[in-house]
């Protein structure tokens, strides 16, 4: 298995002793492996590619991508001249977000927590403390490249099964819909005509949200942007989500939207399969009450969001609800789901420039607000 790995440093010798590192262990293997006759036999088959710039780093890897033959693990140093370690990790997983990156550095500071706040793909992101021992860093390139093979074939397969249960599903919800428009059906008939619609519903949703996982996770977010009136997207996306509050007897599901007619710059599908997540989140965590869908203009920003008297958030567990699978609820309010909807949303949002804030109360209710630039196509 050929596992390519990249080391950044502005210092020659630390990049020769990298090569020394892996040179003499592949020797070591080769030794011990007398009966293979290539080295695409190996177990580690490592090549080694190094770099004195964050420049020529970032070069490398785009050239890399380009020919298919993508790098699967980067150390970078921290400190160097030039372009600083920090923004190149923010930039490699702008080229490549499938890339398993490691941080060297002699100590945690600011820096560290200030990368792994801004980064995307938190999944891929580590540092190692110097000094460090060589069979370390041949451990960590081992077991990260080991992964980011495990996540292409996972995500391939996720994929691959989403695909294939979204044509019968497709088939599934058409005739129902045919279905619930013809006449004589009795009573009882359509309770359970009512039934099929939601599971199917629900499977179709389950299924929408992997696809889109494996999408985001496999490359940067690609946004087609256009102006859209506020209050039309918002009224539009509301709509959606009616058959479903409908199912809800004791929820009172409202809609209020801004005074005025305002425009927005954003790419349309995608933050409406964002709302529509927080719309679904609200629905499913909450038995009664109300949830309300409401908009708000204030100088360059819109405010988006989505309040309910559902059963809240614990306190100790907010930091965590954006994570990439990330179930809010307890041992007392099991619901269907992935944990999948609040991480395609945050990540659609950051893709906008924007952010999500949320206020909660456990036992109480919740409030998801999206803030975004109005911006400019």
């Amino acid at each position: 298995m050929k596992r390519n790995l990249l080391f950044i440093d502005d210092e020659s010798e630390i990049l020769e002793n990298y090569k020394a590192f892996f040179e003499e262990h592949m020797d070591r293997e080769k030794r011990q492996n007398k009966g293979l006759t290539s080295q695409s036999e190996f177990s580690d088959n490592f090549f080694v590619y190094t770099c004195l710039s964050g420049e020529g780093g970032l070069s490398l890897v785009r050239k890399k991508k380009d020919e298919g033959d993508c790098i699967h693990v980067c150390f970078v140093d921290l400190k160097m001249s030039g372009i600083s370690g920090y923004e190149v990790v923010k930039s490699i997983h702008e080229i490549d977000p499938k890339i398993e990156v490691v941080v060297v550095t002699a100590h945690f500071d600011r820096v560290i927590e200030k990368i792994f706040k801004s980064i995307r793909h938190k999944e891929k992101f580590l540092y190692l403390k110097k000094p460090f021992h060589r069979f370390e860093i041949i451990q960590l390139a081992r077991n990260l490249s080991e992964k980011y093979f495990n996540n292409e074939i996972r995500n391939r397969f996720i994929s691959n099964v989403s695909h294939e249960l979204k044509t019968p599903l497709s088939s599934i919800l058409g005739f129902y819909q045919l279905i619930e428009d013809s006449e004589g059906i009795s009573e009882d008939g359509r309770e359970f005509l009512k039934i099929i619609g939601k599971n199917a519903r629900l499977m179709n949703s389950l299924v929408q949200d992997l696809i889109t996982s494996v999408e985001l996770n496999k490359s940067e977010i690609v946004l087609r942007k256009d102006d859209v009136e506020v209050n039309e997207f918002l009224r539009d996306t509301y709509l959606i989500a009616v058959p479903i509050a409908k199912e809800k007897e004791n929820i009172n599901y409202e809609l209020s939207l801004c005074s005025k007619s305002e425009n927005f710059v954003i790419d349309e599908p995608r933050l409406r399969n964002c709302l529509i997540n927080l719309i679904n989140n609200a629905l499913k965590f909450t038995e009664e009450g109300q949830v309300k869908v409401f908009c708000k203009i204030a100088k360059d920003e819109v405010f988006i969001g989505v309040e309910d008297t559902g059963i809240g958030i614990e306190k100790d567990k907010l930091e965590y609800i954006f994570e990439h699978v990330s179930r809010v609820e307890n041992e007392h309010h099991e619901k269907p789901g992935l944990g999948l909807g609040l991480n395609i949303a945050k990540q659609i949002v950051d893709a906008h420039g924007g952010r999500i804030e949320v206020k909660s109360k456990f036992g109480k209710g919740s409030e998801f607000t999206i803030i975004l630039p109005k911006g400019h196509k």
